[in-house]
Formats: C-alpha cells, structure tokens, sequence
C-alpha cells in the first residue's frame, strides 16, 4: 500500500529542517515553512487533510502561484506570511 500524504511530506520536511507539528493521529496540522518555502512546497502540502496552522518567512522563491495553491487546503486556518516579496 501507499504511504499516508502526511508520512510522505512529513518525512521530506523534517529531512530539510522544517518544524512540524501533529495531531495524535499523526495527521500534519501545522509547519513553519520559514524560508524553504516554494511554490512545489506549497502545492505538496495544500492536500494535507488536518493542515490548520501555516507560518512562511523570508523566503523569496514564491510566486502568487505557490499561493493559488493553498486555496485548495480543505483545512487551513491560519496562514501566516512575513517578509515574502512576490512577484509573477
């Protein structure tokens, strides 16, 4: 069988030093993206089912594209964006 979504980018996040937190579930309900965010990233994560929380900083390798995503994450409550310059 497949891995589950979260186990799969939970793995691939932690590896690149993204901070993670799970429900009890193991189900990714918020990420500190800080500057390792792109518009791929955002993409992989906007189908996480328990995504809630989102924080994104100093990283200018996102394009309102990456954002465009995140309309899709069923879940999302919170998204927080500091010093995140876009361009097209």
């Amino acid at each position: 069988t497949a891995p589950e979504p979260d186990a799969t980018v939970g793995k691939e996040l932690k590896q690149a030093g993204v901070s993670i937190r799970s429900d009890q579930r193991g189900r990714i309900t918020e990420i500190y993206l800080g500057a390792l965010a792109t518009d791929g990233i955002l993409q992989r994560i906007a189908g996480l089912p328990a995504l809630k929380t989102l924080h994104i900083e100093m990283t200018r390798q996102l394009s309102p594209r990456g954002f465009e995503h995140l309309a899709a994450a069923p879940t999302l409550q919170s998204l927080g964006v500091y010093d995140v310059p876009l361009s097209q």
